[in-house]
């Protein structure tokens, strides 16, 4: 036997004797599981937790700014459907998203034009899966520009006015009292000259 088989034949005795003999992990190793756990997590929860966030914090206040920071091409909505309770859900770029959620309206609010002469606007009704159509009570839409949709909106406690300028609406007590909304952005305007 030649000496360099000898020794050959040692190592592999060696490395077999020590894989057998070895009773833990190494540090790479518990890391590399660890990264890839994580990894795991964060592709299962990471849509569910930002869209959650989206729902939980969305109110009439910030509907527009909310929807400004979604991912979106031409235009993205907010629609709601009278259905026993007030659902919400996202229309991005004409695909109705599937996570529906209550709680921005008790009931139904009455949308009026942006108007004086406040002109109640029907929304036409939304095809659902399973050909469900359903009536919708709510809409507001915004466009990649920016411009969305003008409109008073009249809850149970308030009246919320929608305009292209500001992107927070404006909170008036009554509906009766949108013409002094107009009348004091007439007299703003006429001041400004």
């Amino acid at each position: 036997m030649k000496v360099g088989e000898t020794i050959f034949r040692t190592l592999i005795v060696a490395t077999k004797i020590n894989k057998f003999t070895k009773k833990g992990f190494t540090l790479i190793e518990i890391i590399i599981v660890i990264i890839l756990i994580s990894v795991i997590y964060y592709l299962t929860f990471a849509n569910f937790n930002t869209t959650q966030a989206k729902v939980d914090k969305i109110n009439l206040f910030n509907l527009k700014q909310t929807l400004k920071k979604m991912n979106f091409n031409d235009k993205v909505s907010l629609k709601c459907i009278d259905n026993e309770k007030v659902e919400c859900f996202f229309v991005v770029d004409g695909t109705i998203q599937n996570e529906r959620f209550t709680g921005l309206f008790d009931k139904c609010p009455t949308v009026y034009e942006y108007s004086r002469h406040q002109k109640v606007i029907y929304f036409d009704d939304v095809e659902l899966e399973r050909l469900e159509t359903l009536p919708i009570c709510f809409e507001y839409e915004l466009k990649k520009s920016g411009q969305g949709s003008q409109m008073f909106v009249e809850t149970e406690n308030n009246v919320y006015i929608y305009d292209n300028i500001l992107d927070k609406p404006t909170k008036i007590d009554y509906i009766n009292d949108v013409s002094v909304y107009f009348d004091d952005k007439i007299s703003e305007v006429k001041d400004a000259f």
